[in-house]
């Protein structure tokens, strides 16, 4: 009989997304993958299953929709588990781990917590932290036999352990990366099938378009760039709440000559945009340790970044990267101007940054690895085999 893992989340599994690079290989590995979400259904292997909320209800706050996400994932997980028993159980993300902590009490299974990040960092040790973020709380302190946590530069080990949680518990891993990222795409071909400008030097945003991803930082210092050059142009991949409002933030700075907004695009797409770009631009509040800019050190590119976070523990100013302070961001039209006027420092920090990537980042094949093994050694400690 398949081993069998289930998996709750309030995050559905999207292609090519962490998520789904990680399960994917549990069922290509031999596991039957069960996941429960709020959106999409699938009968293949990963199996999907959808936790239906009205909208209306989803509307009126996440605390609500934490509640009912709830019961009705539990009643759901209860009546897939008594059909195909798991070995193992993921609370995925906050929504996902309490009622994966009584599945794994009712069935006696190992337990698997998830957390790709936390925002909670900024507010522990305040009574906010409690009373904005209980849910939060809560998943970090439900018992559970291991915690695997993203490496994104927002301490969510350091949340962890504040929580309660045990240290050697505690697994802290950055996602993993295609190593074959952008090899054999040429700059000036990816220009031409993007129908961007063929002379004109690329400055990519790739990232959700969410107050936290602060893209408006970037449109701010346009205009101070464009004044005396016009060899520049601006690409702002992503869709997000934030969008109309960066939209209307281009057309009053009156420059939208120089920006394009491209949307969301297919996971197919990025190596292109990547290969395109001369600087890539990640200016985000909590931190700029992303899954992007992850690939975009592993194309070689020019990295510029906000110094949050624990975004220097992977970026080095003016090694792999330039970093800048909150108190240094009316910088960023001079550091952006002087990258583009330097194209030999460009090309040293993004070879750097390539060779950083080389070295400290694994690829999904090999992350997967660590995490396949770790729920089967779970698994053989219970005796499910």
């Amino acid at each position: 009989m398949k081993p069998r893992i289930m998996v709750i989340s309030g995050l559905g599994l999207w292609n090519y997304g962490p998520r789904w690079q990680v399960f994917s290989r549990f069922a290509q590995s031999g596991y039957e993958v069960h996941y429960i979400s709020l959106s999409g259904d699938s009968g293949r292997n990963p199996f999907v299953y959808k936790v239906n909320i009205p909208l209306f209800e989803r509307i009126r706050g996440r605390v609500i929709t934490w509640f009912l996400f709830l019961f009705l994932s539990l009643r759901k997980a209860i009546a897939i588990a008594k059909e195909n028993r798991p070995s193992a159980i993921y609370g995925y993300e906050v929504f996902g781990a309490v009622p994966a902590y009584i599945i794994s009490k009712i069935f006696r299974i190992p337990l698997i917590l998830r957390f790709q990040g936390s925002i909670l960092y900024p507010y522990l040790g305040k009574f906010s932290l409690f009373l904005h973020y209980f849910y939060h709380v809560v998943a970090f302190r439900t018992p559970a036999n291991a915690v695997i946590i993203t490496e994104d530069g927002t301490y969510g080990e350091s949340v962890a352990k504040y929580l309660g949680v045990q240290e050697n518990k505690i697994r802290l891993w950055l996602n993993g990366v295609d190593k074959g990222l952008c090899i054999d795409i040429d700059s000036a071909l990816a220009k031409q099938r993007l129908g961007l400008p063929k002379s004109a030097k690329i400055v990519l945003s790739l990232c959700r378009l969410t107050t936290i991803k602060s893209v408006h930082r970037l449109i701010n210092a346009i205009p101070k760039i464009v004044e005396n050059r016009d060899d520049v142009f601006f690409v702002i991949v992503g869709e997000g709440s934030e969008k109309v409002k960066l939209h209307r933030l281009v057309d009053s700075l009156k420059v939208p000559e120089y920006v394009r907004f491209v949307g969301r695009i297919p996971h197919a797409d990025v190596p292109s945009y990547l290969a395109a770009a001369d600087i890539f631009v990640a200016l985000y509040d909590l931190s700029c340790l992303s899954a992007t800019v992850m690939e975009a050190m592993r194309c070689g590119k020019c990295v510029v970044a906000l110094d949050s976070g624990g975004t220097r523990r992977i970026l080095k100013n003016q090694q792999n990267a330039v970093l800048l302070k909150y108190s240094q961001l009316q910088n960023l039209p001079k550091v952006l101007n002087e990258l583009l006027e330097d194209g030999d420092y460009r090309n040293e920090l993004g070879a750097r940054a390539r060779e950083f990537a080389l070295k400290h980042f694994c690829n999904w094949d090999e992350r997967a690895a660590k995490e396949i093994k770790l729920v089967k050694e779970l698994i053989e400690i219970t005796g499910d085999r």
